[in-house]
């Protein structure tokens, strides 16, 4: 997670892919799309950049907004990144991975900077926070879901469908988007 200094604008995105592809939360609007320069090398010319855009959502509670949610099958769990030191000098939180049949789920949340208490049951624990120019806030949160098997087949699905054409070296290491719309996969 990234915010801009000089504005509301959050960026949600793979540690070691957001030079390819993320998740950008501006004012009044919320998308999914290829940076400029992935754009450059995948998207074909007068096309637009943007896989999906989205309103955003609906207050949880007062003041609160669930912007994204990442949810992470443990068969996709491995060795984390070496722990070099983070751009602009933010920190990285590692969690232990879940028990059997159980998967880390993590909540990117909106407050309006004259939002209500919220409270979030059953955390592993915080991830980060932020406060942006204008007062907004955001949380990450950790918690653990069990894991359905409709969600494990959906998640194996992902898994095949991330991986076609990929090099040896890139299986795994994709990403999935999913929304009541549409779900899409990509390396």
């Amino acid at each position: 997670m990234k915010g801009h200094k000089n504005t509301d604008d959050v960026y949600l995105g793979l540690r070691d892919r957001m030079d390819l592809v993320k998740l950008s939360f501006h004012r009044g609007t919320w998308r999914l799309a290829y940076t400029l320069e992935a754009a450059s090398q995948v998207v074909p010319d007068g096309e637009d950049r943007k896989i999906q855009d989205w309103m955003p959502t609906n207050e949880i509670s007062v003041g609160w907004r669930r912007a994204a949610t990442m949810m992470i099958p443990t068969v996709n769990l491995g060795p984390g990144h070496d722990d070099r030191p983070v751009r602009g000098g933010g920190t990285i939180a590692w969690f232990p991975a879940p028990g059997p049949d159980r998967l880390p789920r993590f909540d990117m949340l909106f407050g309006n900077p004259d939002h209500g208490a919220l409270t979030v049951n059953e955390t592993v624990g915080e991830v980060g926070r932020i406060t942006l120019k204008s007062g907004m806030r955001v949380w990450i949160v950790a918690t653990e879901l069990r894991m359905t098997p409709e969600y494990a087949d959906e998640q194996a699905r992902l898994r095949l469908t991330a991986r076609e054409g990929l090099p040896p070296s890139e299986v795994g290491r994709g990403w999935g988007w999913g929304s009541s719309t549409t779900t899409v996969a990509r390396s």
